[in-house]
C-alpha cells in the first residue's frame, strides 16, 4: 500500500523480522543457521536495493529545495543519463531478485524451508518470495521512473528467468526431501514468473501476477502435505515412505492434487498460469527471431512432470514401506483436511474461472501500457 520509498523500504526490512524468529525459535535441528543465512541473504540485498533508492531519489530531485521519497516525485523526473538509470534499476531489480529467488542468489531458500516450520513455509513461499516480484512490477517495469532501462535489462531477466525454470526443475530430481524438492520447484516457478516480467508485454506481466497468485496457493498445500508427512509419519525422505496410499487415502488424495496443480495438469489453476507465461515467452522470443529457446520452457514441463510424478511413484504407490513404523501413525485430521479442501477448491475454481483473478490483474496491466503506448 505504500506510495512512497521510504516507507515501502521500511515495511520490506520489516517482515524479515517475524519470519527470521519463526525459522530460528520453531524451525528444525539447523533452524538457527538456516535463519542467519535467510537474514544475511535478504537483508544485505536489501541494502543495495536502498542504496539504488538513494540514488534514484536525490538524483531525481537533485536541485529541490525539498526531497521527497513519494514514487509521484520520482516519477518523469528525467535526471539520468541511460547508463545511470540502468545502473540504479540494476540495484533495485538485485534487491528483488534475491528475495524471489533468483540463481545463483537463491540458496537461502531451500535451507530456510527445510528447517522452517509448515506455517512458516507456507508464509514463506505464499507471501514473501512474492515480495520480489512484486517489487519488480510495482516499481522496475514503470516506465515513469525507468523510462529506458529496461531496453537492456530486459534479455537479462528473459536469460535469467530461463535458467531458474530449468535449474530449479533439473535440481528437484536430486532430491529426497519432500521439502526440499517443494522448496525448489518454488525456484522453478518463480523463474517462470521472472520471464512473464521481461517479456514487458500484457500478456508477460498479466499471467505473471496470475503464476504468483497460483503458486501462492498451491505452494500453501505442497508445503502442508509435507508438514503432514513430517508429523504423522516421522520422516519427508521418499527412500523410506513407499505405498502410503492404501493406508492413508486423504493425505494421498490432497498430495496427488498440489502436485497436479504444480507440474499444470489442465482444469487447475497451475495450467492457466504456465499456458499463459509460455505464450508470452514464444510471443518474445518470436519477436526476436530466437524460436528455438521455447524449447527450454517445454523442457522445464517436463522436467516438472517427471520429478513430480517420481515423487508421487515414490511416496504413495507400490509395497507399503516396512523401513518405518507407521503402526501408531494416522491419516489427516479433520481440521486439516478442513484447510486443504478450501485452498484446492480455489485451485479448481480459478482454474476453471480464471477471469474472476484476470478481471483484477487487467487494470492495472492495461493502465501500465497505457503510459508506454
Amino acid at each position: 500500500m505504500a506510495q512512497d520509498f521510504f516507507l515501502f523500504y521500511i515495511m520490506w526490512e520489516v517482515t524479515l523480522i517475524p519470519m527470521f524468529f519463526m525459522i530460528s525459535w520453531y524451525g528444525g535441528p539447523r533452524r538457527h543457521y538456516s535463519a542467519i543465512k535467510f537474514f544475511v541473504y535478504t537483508h544485505v540485498a536489501s541494502v543495495i536495493m536502498l542504496i539504488g533508492i538513494f540514488a534514484l531519489v536525490f538524483g531525481s530531485q537533485a536541485n529541490d529545495p525539498v526531497v521527497s521519497f513519494a514514487f509521484d516525485a520520482v516519477k518523469n523526473s528525467g535526471a539520468f543519463d541511460k547508463a545511470i538509470e540502468i545502473l540504479i534499476f540494476g540495484m533495485l531489480f538485485f534487491g528483488f531478485a534475491v528475495k524471489m529467488p533468483v540463481p545463483p542468489f537463491h540458496t537461502w531458500l531451500p535451507d530456510a524451508h527445510v528447517e522452517a516450520p509448515t506455517g512458516g513455509s507456507v508464509l514463506l513461499a505464499g507471501v514473501m518470495l512474492k515480495m520480489g516480484s512484486y517489487g519488480i512490477i510495482r516499481l522496475c517495469l514503470d516506465p515513469e521512473i525507468f523510462p529506458t532501462a529496461m531496453d537492456f535489462w530486459q534479455p537479462i531477466m528473459i536469460g535469467l528467468g530461463i535458467f531458474a525454470m530449468v535449474y530449479g526443475a533439473y535440481a528437484c530430481i536430486a532430491q529426497n526431501d519432500l521439502k526440499k524438492m517443494v522448496a525448489y520447484s518454488s525456484i522453478s516457478h518463480m523463474g517462470m514468473v521472472l520471464v512473464g516480467m521481461g517479456c514487458n508485454s500484457v500478456i508477460g506481466i498479466e499471467f505473471a501476477i496470475f503464476q504468483m497468485f497460483a503458486h501462492g496457493i498451491i505452494s500453501g498445500v505442497l508445503f502442508m502435505v509435507c508438514g503432514i508427512a513430517g508429523h504423522n509419519f516421522g520422516t519427508r525422505d521418499m527412500r523410506l515412505l513407499s505405498g502410503l496410499a492404501g493406508k492413508f487415502p486423504m493425505f494421498a488424495l490432497f498430495m496427488m492434487f498440489g502436485f497436479m496443480a504444480s507440474l499444470g495438469l489442465p482444469g487447475l489453476m497451475g495450467f492457466i498460469a504456465e499456458f499463459g507465461l509460455l505464450y508470452g515467452l514464444w510471443e518474445y522470443l518470436a519477436n526476436n527471431g530466437l524460436h528455438a529457446l521455447i524449447l527450454f520452457g517445454l523442457l522445464d514441463m517436463m522436467l516438472t512432470a517427471g520429478y513430480y510424478l517420481w515423487a508421487m511413484q515414490k511416496t504413495l504407490f507400490g509395497k507399503l514401506t516396512d523401513k518405518i513404523d507407521l503402526s501408531h501413525c494416522h491419516d489427516i485430521a479433520k481440521n486439516e483436511v478442513g484447510v486443504l479442501a478450501v485452498l484446492c477448491a480455489l485451485i479448481a475454481l480459478f482454474g476453471i474461472w480464471p477471469t474472476l483473478a484476470l478481471d483484477f490483474v487487467m487494470p492495472f496491466v492495461n493502465s501500465l501500457f497505457g503510459v508506454m503506448i
